[in-house]
């Protein structure tokens, strides 16, 4: 077997790294895209933050308005009891004052409540903006593990150089080396022919249709055909030798110029 590519091998190389490159780019792109979404994501949970800091705020200063109005009720109650003794005016202006601090207190206490309501929507909307930003975290992930694999498959491409059997299989080299080094010792009985893949081409910029016309041709690309039994048995149990499993490097046999699938 040869070391090079011809130039329609090389092309579909080519073509092969070309489309996984732009896979890549395209996921680069994608993954740069979820970051900045991520940015984008926390600019408001910034703002929730700040403005929860200015809710928590505003509850203690209610709490220090609450406890000033209770210590002065109960300083003007107390002034009270020691001027019971005062009939007519002073005693209307007392009540008249109590009412107005018990009024003062209970809008007090509306105000703090109404400012743990607002607290709690903000912790709220904060507990949800961190569940997004794991959400983005996780996308970001899992894109950052495509582009690996993507890079994966095109370093090993390259790796094969101008290995072109490995295209049609992970088994198809091996098993291609262990047929021609039998032919030479004489083996085989007749002839065998394969892989069949090796035979067949595919035109430049028409790869993409490969694996539509294997099945039009109902063909394995990775198959050999023999012609009789005896070679048939020789060539599977070379194949149990390489350890292929059932999808690798099947056989047909020729019988009367007919071809017959047999694995």
């Amino acid at each position: 077997m040869g070391k090079t590519l011809d130039s329609d091998q090389e092309g579909i190389l080519n073509e092969k790294l070309q489309d996984l490159t732009s896979e890549a780019e395209e996921a680069n792109r994608h993954r740069t895209e979820l970051h900045q979404e991520l940015k984008e994501a926390n600019l408001p949970k910034k703002g929730q933050e700040k403005a929860l800091k200015n809710m928590q705020m505003q509850v203690r200063q209610a709490q220090k308005v609450f406890k000033a109005a209770t210590r002065e009720l109960q300083d003007k109650r107390d002034e009270i009891m020691t001027r019971q003794g005062k009939a007519g005016k002073e005693e209307a202006d007392r009540a008249e004052k109590t009412t107005t601090f018990e009024n003062e207190k209970e809008a007090a206490k509306i105000t703090i409540e109404e400012s743990k309501r607002g607290a709690k929507e903000f912790l709220d909307k904060y507990e949800g903006s961190k569940r997004n930003e794991q959400v983005m975290d996780e996308q970001v992930r899992e894109m950052r593990n495509q582009c690996n694999g993507i890079q994966n498959k095109i370093r090993e491409l390259k790796n094969q150089g101008d290995n072109s059997l490995r295209l049609f299989g992970p088994k198809c080299e091996e098993m291609s080396q262990k047929v021609m080094q039998a032919q030479r010792n004489g083996e085989f009985r007749g002839k065998v022919i394969g892989p069949i893949g090796k035979y067949l081409k595919v035109a430049s910029g028409k790869d993409r249709y490969a694996a539509i016309g294997e099945k039009a041709l109902n063909l394995g690309l990775d198959r050999f055909i023999v012609t009789n039994k005896q070679d048939r048995s020789l060539y599977l149990k070379m194949r149990q030798d390489v350890r292929c499993n059932y999808r690798d490097c099947g056989v047909f046999q020729m019988v009367s110029n007919t071809i017959i699938s047999l694995l």
